[in-house]
């Protein structure tokens, strides 16, 4: 291990002062006095660190931020990480005191194979280790009387300092960032280095004693990382080229370009030490492990991964995410591979900032809540709990390494890792698929967990087992958010009404049809455009017909008829009719009328034991509360004891829908269930009249009834709502009309 180092803190190193501008950039050389023992059990004497400086300490010297850097570059951040250190950039030397110290070995002014004790040199240096150079940073760190750094930040190489040295002082370190980077060195990433340094040691100069040996090795060696350092993609994105017998290709050319820049800047010696000490990258070594050493963290930590980084893949960062107690993960989409920690900094400097303004919370990790899915809906509920009592603590996903700016440390693709957590008592389930969502739901009941779902379709169609559930174990299965976004109607059916006194439920129940239908009445727009312009904000689907063909609303009708007349019937036996055939005939035939256009449901008490379940467009008066909901706005009217209780609100949308599943998870935490009073001698009543406009451009066959109006255009005729089951409706845009 490395002993404890001597300096003399009476002799100043030797400083290049000068100005940039206003900024103070001071480049020094600081040695210590006696030799010291390296971890491999070797020994150095006059160890130096050359580092460089910029802008000023503050008066609490609270403004200090260090940065460490990566295998070849130096102690001048400003000049290799442009767009994040500088003026006008994220860590502005105006406002900080920038430190960077080159590591031990490198070719820039610290002891390395060409600069040390004679018999030290060449090949003969020793393995320096990232350990080893943490603790002569320390020792640089005390003669610059700082007492404490405000953020410590590395990339690659760099993050493995700095995530070192956060263990060996915690209570120096307040922000740390880690950077495209790891714990411990992988199998994977030391082979690429073994493979550099075969390269080195297959030039034949290298070994021998002089400064320019190995330089056709180090090319080489060059060209072996930069494979690791980019990836096919952005190899292929930007070095295409048709080969061409007379000139050299793209690829060939960069990948000799890139290693004679190197060659003209570095040395063998050098690269082949540095490469050995991020071999040697392990902080759990003589700590009990990786996970019990990076338990020892105290600073608020930030680890960003690069979502096309092969070097260090993002499951690297994972791993030091989840074993640092604050720490929070980010993954950024780039082309450029690993090298996109150095080249993204506009995407770098956002995380950052989001990173100093959120709240410094220890337990911010920590929760009783599993999340499965992470789409439009998932991430409105994982943006209202960051705040919140209520925490997640993991979240299944699809895709763990898709780009993402939050919860990253979180993400599991194992569903296993949230059904059969213990400490998880809620699962929020907000995914498309159907039939995974019911597999999911019989097994957090089964468990004993609570559930909370927006899957309309699946709690439509297992409607009947999802209230023995309820009924017979003590965990809750709410899902507010499946029938009217943001409207908290089923707990106000639940507590407020006499299921027997409900006459009549009439709403808007579909948000992204009610968003197509506004823009067609108020900006003149096409169906088509009206579409896009819903899937654009993320209140349609790309394949829209669930919303637009009124299967959606359908099986909200059929959650709300159980809750409202305790009437159980599964989804397959209700029709249901869309706005998806409406042309600009039908809207002109409306304005003409002074109607608008709406999809409404109507679940309505006809008889004593008869309920009839309609889904259908609907010609409304311009003075009627329904046309007063535009946009993916909801409106549900319940008529009880003769008289109508209305409710608004939001119906579509990441936010709307993620409000009612925050309320359940409040509810839950209340011990709320629903209550259901199912009548079994209710049936569907599908033999009323009803009066209807009929579209008749697709039209083959009328069905019975009183014509009351008829053009070449469309039909008015009242009728039986069966005789809609006798002919085929497919393609016709059908209404009802008062």
């Amino acid at each position: 291990m490395l002993q404890t180092l001597k300096t003399n803190n009476t002799q100043q190193p030797s400083v290049l002062q000068f100005d940039q501008g206003s900024t103070l950039h001071n480049t020094g050389l600081f040695q210590l006095e006696e030799a010291i023992e390296l971890e491999c059990g070797d020994v150095l004497s006059q160890l130096k660190i050359s580092y460089s400086t910029y802008g000023k300490l503050n008066a609490d010297k609270s403004n200090v931020i260090w940065v460490c850097h990566a295998l070849t570059a130096d102690a001048n951040p400003k000049d290799w990480w442009q767009g994040l250190v500088g003026k006008e950039d994220f860590y502005n030397p105006d406002e900080y005191f920038i430190v960077c110290a080159n590591v031990i070995g490198s070719a820039y002014g610290s002891t390395s194979p060409l600069v040390c004790d004679l018999d030290k040199r060449y090949d003969q240096f020793p393995t320096i280790s990232i350990r080893d150079n943490v603790r002569a940073f320390v020792e640089l760190r005390k003669h610059l009387k700082i007492d404490s750094i405000h953020t410590l930040i590395g990339g690659s190489m760099g993050g493995h300092q700095a995530v070192e040295w956060a263990i060996l002082e915690p209570s120096v370190v307040k922000h740390l960032i880690l950077l495209a980077t790891s714990a411990v060195m992988s199998a994977w990433s030391t082979a690429f280095n073994q493979s550099q340094r075969l390269a080195i040691q297959a030039d034949e100069s290298f070994g021998k004693k002089y400064p320019e040996a190995g330089k056709s090795g180090l090319k080489a060696a060059r060209s072996i990382a930069l494979l690791s350092y980019r990836n096919n993609q952005a190899y292929n994105q930007t070095q295409v080229d048709t080969f061409d017998f007379n000139r050299t290709t793209k690829a060939v050319s960069y990948q000799n370009y890139q290693g004679d820049k190197l060659v003209s800047r570095f040395n063998a010696y050098s690269y082949f030490a540095l490469t050995k000490t991020m071999d040697s990258h392990d902080v759990g070594r003589s700590r009990g492990g990786i996970e019990q050493a990076l338990s020892a963290i105290n600073a608020k930590t930030l680890v960003i991964a690069i979502d096309s980084d092969i070097l260090f893949p993002v499951e690297d960062s994972k791993i030091l995410a989840k074993h640092i107690p604050n720490a929070k993960l980010q993954v950024i989409g780039s082309d450029f591979g690993h090298d996109g920690f150095l080249i993204e900094t506009t995407k770098i400097s956002q995380c950052l900032a989001n990173f100093y303004t959120q709240k410094n919370n220890l337990q911010e990790n920590k929760g009783t809540i599993g999340m499965v899915g992470l789409g439009c809906v998932g991430q409105g509920v994982f943006q209202l709990l960051e705040n919140s009592k209520n925490k997640i603590k993991t979240i299944a996903v699809k895709h763990e390494f898709k780009a993402r700016s939050y919860a990253c440390d979180l993400l599991t693709t194992q569903l296993y890792n949230v059904l059969n957590d213990s400490q998880i008592k809620t699962i929020v389930e907000a995914i498309d698929d159907d039939k995974k969502a019911f597999d999911i739901a019989k097994s957090a009941i089964r468990q004993g967990k609570n559930l909370i779902s927006a899957n309309k379709k699946m709690i439509a169609e297992n409607l009947s087992e999802i209230i023995r559930w309820n009924k017979n174990h003590e965990s809750s299965f709410l899902y507010e958010a499946a029938v009217a976004g943001s409207i908290p109607i089923l707990r106000s059916l639940d507590n407020y009404f006499e299921q027997e006194n409900n006459q009549k439920i009439t709403g808007i129940l579909n948000g992204s049809s009610n968003y197509i239908l506004t823009q067609l009445f108020q900006s003149n727009c096409t169906y088509q455009q009206a579409l896009e312009q819903a899937q654009a904000k993320g209140y349609a689907e790309s394949n829209p017909i669930s919303d637009v063909g009124g299967f959606d609303a359908k099986y909200k009708a059929v959650i709300l008829a159980a809750h409202a007349f305790g009437f159980l019937i599964h989804p397959d036996l209700v029709n249901n009719y869309g706005i998806q055939n409406i042309s600009d005939q039908d809207i002109e035939f409306a304005k003409a009328h002074d109607l608008i256009i709406k999809q409404v449901v109507t679940i309505e008490k006809n008889s004593q034991d008869k309920i009839s379940v309609t889904i259908l467009p609907e010609f409304i008066d311009m003075c009627e509360e329904l046309t007063k909901t535009d946009n993916e706005n909801n409106t549900i009217i319940v008529h009880n004891n003769d008289t109508d209780f209305l409710f608004k609100g939001a119906g579509a949308g990441s936010i709307a829908t993620a409000t009612a599943i925050t309320a359940d998870l409040n509810a839950i935490n209340r011990n709320y269930s629903y209550h259901y009073d199912i009548n079994p001698q209710l049936a569907l009543d599908t033999g009323f009249a009803i009066k209807l406009y009929i579209n008749k451009q697709h039209l083959t066959q009328k069905p019975q009834g009183k014509i009351l109006d008829e053009t070449n255009d469309y039909l008015i005729i009242e009728t039986c709502y069966d005789e809609l089951n006798r002919i085929n409706t497919q393609k016709n845009f059908i209404a009802k009309i008062n």
